[in-house]
């Protein structure tokens, strides 16, 4: 069995791996520290059984390798039996969801809820595994699927951030007109009477 493991910090490397020999006695691992690294093994001639991403790594820019995400569909893409675990240090809901949404992975993993425990269930799991948090932070987008839809998660965001309305106007397709009734709409949700109040809110609810 052939295992990718992608991260930027080489001890969290080898502590999957340590993880991973309690279940797996005999694999290979394959190492990579970056987008760069990730992508020459994807291109190999060696095939991928498993591989656990980690969603904040460093670019490669040339490929247009911005993050874990685009490196788990490049390997669904050139190896499509490949099971993908996804990990990530974020724990906001509207994060959580995006990675879940645009990496369809085979099981998502919050750092904080690593264990021998999780990594045993998403290796061995029939079913997509969510792990604790992650599950949390989905059904958070989910419940208020409507509300929370692509475009008002990109704007609390950017508030949170501290852009401002003719900013946030030039990353969503929107004006700053229909920036703002989106914003009054959240604030009626949340009851709050301002921006401020309403990022709080979102922050107390798991939203951003």
């Amino acid at each position: 069995m052939n295992i990718l493991i992608i991260d930027d910090h080489l001890m969290t490397i080898e502590g999957y791996i340590a993880l991973l020999k309690k279940e797996i006695p005999v694999f290979t691992p394959f190492k990579a520290l970056n987008c760069e690294e990730a992508y020459h093994i994807i291109n190999s001639d060696s095939f991928l059984d498993w591989a656990i991403i980690d969603y904040q790594i460093p670019e490669f820019e040339e490929k247009r390798l911005s993050s874990g995400v685009d490196v788990a569909l490049l390997i669904k893409k050139y190896h499509p039996k490949c099971k993908v675990i996804m990990i990530t240090a974020y724990q906001e809901a509207v994060i959580v969801y995006d990675i879940y949404r645009k990496a369809q992975p085979d099981a998502l993993i919050i750092k904080n809820d690593i264990s021998y425990t999780s990594f045993k269930e998403c290796l061995t799991s029939e079913n997509r595994y969510l792990s604790t948090t992650a599950q949390k932070a989905i059904g958070i987008i989910n419940s208020n699927e409507e509300l929370f839809n692509e475009v008002n998660r990109e704007i609390l965001l950017y508030l949170k951030q501290g852009y401002k309305l003719n900013e946030i106007e030039q990353y969503v397709p929107l004006t700053t007109s229909g920036i703002q009734k989106r914003i009054t709409k959240l604030k009626e949700l949340f009851n709050v009477m301002d921006i401020n109040g309403l990022i709080k809110e979102a922050v107390k609810n798991g939203i951003v």
